[in-house]
């Protein structure tokens, strides 16, 4: 049993919970007509009320009917018996009207209970006749102003709908300039790495020249002076050979 009870429980949950989620997939959908479906709802429930009123009223009624009547009979017995108690006092010899005083007080103690019961049942027909009248005032003042708060969350579905598109770009826009940062440092970790490649390169050709200048043949070293004639050499020396073979030549 518990476990029914249980199932039967959540049954109704899930389905509260599939009806509201369709309510709200309406209202997104068409906002116009969850809105005329809503005052067309409130309409009816007023409706139902009126006529719950209705019936209240009537109960009430009756109820109260009731309790006149048997208030009516309850005060024709005090008087009949008043009259009896006045009669034996007139005449305290009078068997009759003591007789009649005696059938009239226990008529009228076996009465009350039922005196108090319909009084009862009339005030509590009354008062359950104020609740449905107060709740059908309340849903009346809601029907009155239920346009008004249809535009209400009508405009406040907007707002929010606004807000939420613009959170949605500025969502994008973070996302677009994070990807664009991220291609940045990128880029910037590809151009760090060419920057080193080159610097390795001219590392690597300042090493290559130094092996090369160390491997290479060296020109013996030459003073000033013979410098100097190795150039003349290089410049005119067969000539100036030349005169001083001439010259050798005229001694001999």
């Amino acid at each position: 049993m518990a476990l029914f009870n249980f199932f039967k429980h959540y049954s109704a949950a899930k389905a509260e919970s599939m009806e509201e989620s369709a309510i709200n997939l309406a209202a997104e959908l068409d906002k116009d007509g969850v809105a005329q479906a809503a005052i067309r709802q409130k309409m009816e429930q007023h409706e139902q009320q009126v006529a719950l009123v209705a019936e209240a009223r009537k109960e009430f009624e009756k109820e109260k009917k009731e309790w006149l009547d048997e208030q009516a009979r309850h005060e024709q017995l005090m008087g009949a018996a008043e009259r009896a108690q006045a009669a034996l006092t007139e005449n305290p010899n009078d068997k009759e009207a003591e007789q009649a005083l005696a059938e009239l007080l226990d008529a009228i103690e076996q009465h009350l209970p039922t005196l108090n019961r319909e009084k009862q049942e009339s005030d509590d027909a009354e008062g359950h006749l104020k609740i449905m009248e107060e709740a059908m005032q309340e849903m009346a003042t809601e029907l009155k102003d239920l346009h008004r708060t249809v535009e209400d969350a009508k405009r406040e579905l907007k707002a929010a709908e606004v807000e939420e598109e613009r959170s949605r770009k500025q969502r994008e826009r973070a996302e677009v300039a994070a990807k664009l940062k991220k291609s940045g440092n990128k880029f910037d970790t590809a151009l760090n790495a060419l920057k080193n490649a080159a610097e390795q390169k001219r590392v690597e050709a300042d090493k290559n020249r130094m092996i090369a200048d160390n491997l290479a043949v060296k020109k013996p070293e030459t003073s000033s002076a013979a410098s100097r004639f190795m150039n003349e050499a290089s410049s005119g020396a067969k000539s100036s050979e030349t005169l001083q073979e001439r010259l050798a030549g005229l001694k001999k």
